[in-house]
Order: structure tokens, then sequence, then C-alpha cells
């Protein structure tokens, strides 16, 4: 189908190595904490400049840019990698304050000091204060290390160094020197090392079970910010408001709570670890649920949140959005067997279901074309039961043919990118319309359940037409296919059933 072959078509070189445009440089992605900040001389490594922005509060910033063609890109690079780690919920790694055309600046923060006396406490010992809080420092840092490996990078930081501590108590990475592409095991030891090296926890023991008090309910009054970063003389009893335009780390929810709201479980998730972009269609209905909730930060939640979709936006972090859907299923379903029957979306008297509302005019139709393929690649790969496509249209069917191909694979790598996207027409009642984007797709490997890997390539931008309609509740596919095809004209009310 046309969203098959449009909705993955990228160069993967082309789209991280390409200047941002100029309506995209140097916006501001998110606002620094108020107060001046001073530039401080500038220093260079190789074909790299960095420049540190430091204020009366201790570090705010670095700035990095590229000095040849092959280091902007490079620096580019980087930034699309730490702007999707935020939007996966990643809070290790640093946040990207600003793009520009030669680079990026991104948060920088104190030092932190962290003794080593407590950690010898014995098995049976109680866990105090700071161990619960070093305690989830490390599964911020194991989670970093995971979404870096993951994506095929490496953190290359220096033993024992490199840890800051931001306002709220969360830690935040600070040496990115080594940072860079790369799958070498040695490489991969080593940054699992430099987690136990910077928390002084060579021993590992902050994996031991220390995130319940006696009572059973994890104790929130300390965290990280209780200890000193360096310099400092003293510790802070509370943590300082971090000022307006910086919104605070999501504090994990007490491990016995009962029933959150979904934002709660799905930040919840978010700092348990990196996006799991593998599909293994044979595990359980349990495991199928586990695997869902390790995904970080559902999709519909990042783009209705306006820093994250400006992320998304600016540095490519559609890639992890939408994942790998387009092309997959035609390559990889040609001797497969047909589609088995499908978890559908939840009935309507299974939950109290709003009234439908009036469908909206589309002003951001860049953002609802990711969203869709956001959703779309939810559920093709398993990850969750509600396809974005309209019931009995002719993309849910080839969604499911989609779906049952990933059974028994796993893929890794990136996916869809999209460019562009415009409105052509809406209908006056506004329940269906007609979008055109300009998309792309990057590299991914799949993996059969017998350990064969095949590399899909990445491919050229293409243009693609999707019908939509409105549902009382959201946008869905109707159909999406090439403007040549006519993908407008094929689709029908008849193309509906539901």
């Amino acid at each position: 189908m046309g969203f098959t072959a449009a909705m993955d078509e990228v160069d993967d070189a082309k789209f991280s190595g390409q200047p941002l445009p100029s309506s995209a440089r140097a916006r501001r992605v998110r606002r620094s904490a108020p107060g001046p900040a001073t530039a401080q001389e500038p220093t260079r490594e190789g074909d790299r400049e960095e420049v540190r922005y430091d204020s009366a509060d201790g570090p705010r910033a670095v700035r990095l840019r590229g000095l040849t063609d092959e280091a902007r890109a490079e620096v580019q690079a980087e930034a699309q990698l730490l702007a999707s780690l935020e939007v996966a919920g990643i809070t290790a790694a640093p946040a990207v304050l600003e793009l520009e055309e030669e680079g990026y600046q991104r948060e920088s923060v104190p030092l932190l000091k962290v003794g080593s006396g407590r950690r010898a406490a014995g098995v049976d010992a109680p866990p105090t204060g700071e161990r619960h809080a070093l305690a989830r420092a490390r599964e911020a840092l194991d989670a970093l290390v995971d979404a870096l490996h993951e994506r095929g990078w490496v953190l290359g930081a220096r033993s024992g160094q490199g840890l800051g501590i931001r306002p709220d108590g969360s830690v935040l990475v600070l040496d990115l020197q080594g940072l860079r592409r790369g799958d070498d095991v040695t490489a991969r030891q080593d940054d699992r090392a430099w987690v136990d090296s910077v928390l002084r926890d060579q021993d590992r023991t902050l994996r031991r079970r220390v995130h319940r008090t006696e009572s059973g309910v994890e104790d929130p009054s300390w965290t990280l910010g209780d200890l000193p970063a360096a310099g400092s003389a003293e510790r802070a009893e509370q943590a300082p408001d971090p000022g307006p335009g910086v919104r605070p780390r999501p504090r994990r929810a007490p491990a016995t709570s009962p029933l959150r709201s979904v934002a709660s479980a799905s930040r919840r998730s978010a700092d348990g670890g990196a996006t799991d972009r593998t599909r293994a269609r044979g595990r359980t209905s349990s495991g199928r649920r586990g695997a869902a909730r390790r995904v970080a930060l559902p999709i519909r939640e990042v783009l209705h949140q306006p820093r994250l979709r400006r992320i998304a936006l600016l540095s490519g972090a559609f890639v992890l959005l939408c994942g790998s859907v387009a092309g997959l299923g035609a390559w990889w379903g040609q001797d497969r067997s047909e589609p088995g029957p499908v978890v559908g979306s939840p009935t309507a008297g299974s939950t109290m279901e709003p009234a439908p509302l009036p469908a909206p005019q589309i002003e951001d139709p860049q953002m609802l074309v990711a969203e869709l393929a956001g959703a779309r690649h939810a559920y093709v790969t398993g990850l969750s039961d509600e396809p974005s496509s309209a019931p009995g249209s002719i993309a849910l069917e080839e969604d499911r043919r989609l779906r049952d191909a990933y059974e028994g694979t796993t893929v890794s790598g990136s996916g869809p990118v999209v460019h562009s996207a415009e409105v052509i027409e809406q209908a006056e009642d506004g329940e269906t319309a007609v979008v055109h984007a300009e998309t792309s797709m990057e590299e991914v490997q799949v993996m059969r359940s017998g350990g064969e890997a095949t590399t899909v390539p990445g491919t050229e931008a293409a243009a693609v037409e999707l019908v939509l309609r409105w549902d009382g509740r959201r946008w869905l596919i109707l159909s999406a296919e090439p403007p040549d095809v006519g993908g407008r004209g094929d689709t029908t009310e008849e193309d509906v059933t539901g």
C-alpha cells in the first residue's frame, strides 16, 4: 500500500547531515532558567568548539559547534540524539536548549559529589535516604546507557567523572566528549563501569531492592538534591524553584500506589528505560503488555506537550516516535501466512465513552501526520491494540498485514521521518480531510527468531496523500497512497464499514 511505500523513505545521511532550514535556525526549544549567564573562553578539541555559560548559581549551558562540514554533521546528529532521548523520557540526558546552523546548546548543571562511606552497609541494613536517592540515580543512568546502546551509540565518559545534579535532585550526564556511534562490546562495558564509578558503587549494592522503607512505601523525603554539588558549602534542605520556562523532571510515584492516571503511568515507564523497539509476537499476552509498559512516553502524550512537540519537529525525533513501519511489511511479508484475528480497540461498553466531538480544523498537519505514523507504528509492532486506521478501510487491512509480518521478528534502528505536510482540503462538515505529506525512511535492522539479521535500506523522500476521517474522537486513516495513485478519488464511504 502507498502508506507502506511512502511513509518509509529516508536517507539517514541526508537527513542528519543537512543544515536546518533558515526558519528553524537558532529556534528556541527550551528556555533557560532566568538570570544572566556569562560566556567562558571557547575551548577547541579537534574540529569542535565548546563554549560554557555560567551564572552566579553555577553552570547554565554548553554551546557546541562544528568547525567543518563533517563536524557539523556529527554535532547535528548528537543534538538529534539528545532531543530524542528527552522525548523518550530519559531524564539523565541533557536537554537541548537551542538548535543552531552549526551546532546546538544543551543544559549544564553543577557537578555532583558522591561519598562512598555508606555503601559499605550490609545486605540486611535498612536503606538510608541517601541510598534511596542514589538508587534512583542508578536507575536513571542505567536507562540512559540502555537507550544509547539501543540506538547504536556509546557514552564514552571518563571513569568517575561527568555527573551533575539539577535543582530538583535528578542527575544529568555532563561528560559527552566520548559520545559517538558504535556497538563495540568493550565500549559498552566501559559505559556500565562508568555508572558504577561515578556513583562510587563498584560493588553494585545500589542494585538491591532499596526503594521501599519497612512500611513498604518509597521514602520521598530524600533526593540527590540533598547531596552537595561540587563547590557547595552545605546541603540544600529543599530543591529550589527552577524558574519559569523549565519543567521539573517527574519524580517517580510511590511503588505501592494504586491505579494512577495514564500520564503518571507513562512518566513511570519513561523513568524506567528507553523505548523498546523489539517485537516478538510469539510472547504471551502478559509479555506483550509488559513490552508496552516499557515504551517511553506514549506517542500522544509526547506530541500533546508543546515543548516535546517542538523538539520532535526541530531535531528529527519523529524517527523515534514513528519507529520502523514503512516498507517492512511488504518486504518481510511476501512469504508469510495470511494475518489472523487481531484484537481491536476497546468496545464502547467497556468504559464510559465521552460524547462525540465536532471535527476540529487541522491547524498543524505535520504533527497530525507524525501522530498517526507513531500510533500506526505502535499498532503494527504489537505495542498497542488500537489501530490508527478507520475500521473497514484499506489502510486498516494493510496495517493488519504489517502486524502479522512483524510476528517473530525483532526490529531495530530508526524509521519514517515527516519532512512536511499540508492540508489539501477539508470537507464542509470537517469530518473528512486530505493531507499531502513528504516522508522518508531511515535504515532498519530486522532479525528473525533464528538469529538471521537483514538490513532494510533507507529510502529517499517521497510524497504521500492521506485521506482522513474524524470519528468523533480522533482522526483516522482511510487510505494513504502516492498522489499519482489517486488515493483521494479511490476512497468512498464504502471504504468504511464501521
